[in-house]
């Protein structure tokens, strides 16, 4: 129930972060409250003029899947509320030159990470939290 004069919009969420394996990436923020969904925003460094709709999730997760080798990325996330949007988070890089490893906010690059384990182990903590992870990750997108 909404009460006249109070704030449903989400906060803009904090804690961006992405993991790449090959060419997949996890992206991850912290939960926000009053978010019902989020949605991760990149662009391609160099190459876009504005963010554009990458992944929509239940949970602050989501996989993107194919993404090229060699390019720079620059990832936002936004907290949903019904159709309140939150301003987007801080922006993070994220350089897919390959391998594995992470950036952090406003990190730029990867350190070492592993590799599909490293996802297994993100999904397994997820369930540990009551989320269906894999479920999340094959969500479509809205």
């Amino acid at each position: 129930m909404n009460i006249p004069g109070t704030d449903t919009t989400p906060a803009a969420p904090t804690g961006l972060r992405a993991t790449i394996t090959g060419s997949e990436v996890l992206l991850e923020c912290d939960a926000t409250p009053r978010a019902t969904r989020y949605r991760f925003r990149t662009k391609i460094v160099g190459v876009d003029d504005s963010y554009k709709l990458a992944a929509s999730s239940l949970t602050p997760m989501a996989m993107l899947e194919g993404v090229a080798a060699g390019i720079t990325l620059e990832i936002i996330a936004q907290a949903v509320n019904g159709a309140s949007q939150s301003v987007a988070s801080d922006p993070i890089t994220d350089d897919a030159a390959g391998g594995g490893g992470e950036a952090g906010s406003g990190g730029v690059g990867f350190a070492g990470v592993g590799e599909q384990g490293q996802r297994k182990q993100r999904c397994q903590q997820w369930q540990w939290r009551g989320v269906d992870c894999l479920a999340q990750l094959t969500a479509p997108l809205s």
